[in-house]
């Protein structure tokens, strides 16, 4: 006589597949953060290009004039949503302000229609500046550091932007968006420190090659 005695699964084999549930599950999960950051980095570029375009039209609607903040291009140019980046959960004003080593706002924003990404017009004062800039290759309109956390920082609107140190997003006159890095100890006096006289914040904007052009002196 046969006996059909039912075999269960051993706690091993238990441990086994649960363990290459896990595993699985893992993947995915990483998979997705990826995507989602991949996809909010479009979307922020979308943005960026969008802006370059809208500060193109405030001009030539301006007899010439620039924008001096971002601002200013809203309700006409844009809404309130394009200039926000999507992974800015402080609603715009993460770096909204830059704020120099004495304290002073370079970048003066409305309170009430605060924008993620910093722009050069804060950085300029005169047609003349505004003209190199322009004749020069390789200048950036916007700029974008909040894709990623170099040195594990959060650079919120609350430490200074001239000290960022990482991957950063910026947005051309004719409206492409490239990703660049800025190191801004490589910018320094020459001790290996800072010189955060000669605003190392330019960098975001114009190429290394052409910094002292536009440092103040």
């Amino acid at each position: 006589m046969t006996l059909n005695a039912k075999r269960g699964f051993t706690l091993v084999e238990i441990l086994v597949v649960i363990g290459i549930i896990g595993a699985l599950v893992s993947v995915i999960i990483v998979g997705q953060i990826r995507c989602l950051a991949k996809s909010r980095e479009a979307v922020c570029v979308s943005n960026m290009h969008q802006l370059v375009l809208a500060l193109q039209m405030y001009r030539e609607d301006n007899s010439g004039t620039r924008a001096c903040v971002l601002g200013e291009l809203y309700s006409t140019y844009v809404s309130k949503e394009l200039l926000q980046c999507p992974v800015d959960d402080t609603g715009g004003y993460a770096n909204a302000l830059a704020i120099l080593a004495n304290g002073a706002v370079l970048f003066p924003v409305s309170e009430s229609v605060p924008a993620s990404y910093l722009y050069v017009g804060g950085l300029v004062h005169d047609n003349h500046t505004w003209d190199a800039l322009e004749n020069t290759p390789g200048v950036s309109y916007l700029a974008c550091v909040l894709h990623g956390s170099p040195n594990g920082l959060d650079y919120s609107h609350t430490v200074p932007v001239q000290w960022y140190t990482g991957r950063v997003l910026q947005a051309h006159g004719d409206g492409s968006v490239v990703t660049s890095y800025v190191d801004h100890n490589a910018l320094g006096d020459g001790t290996g420190r800072p010189d955060y006289r000669a605003l190392d914040l330019w960098a975001l904007f114009v190429p290394p090659t052409d910094l002292d052009r536009f440092k103040p002196k």
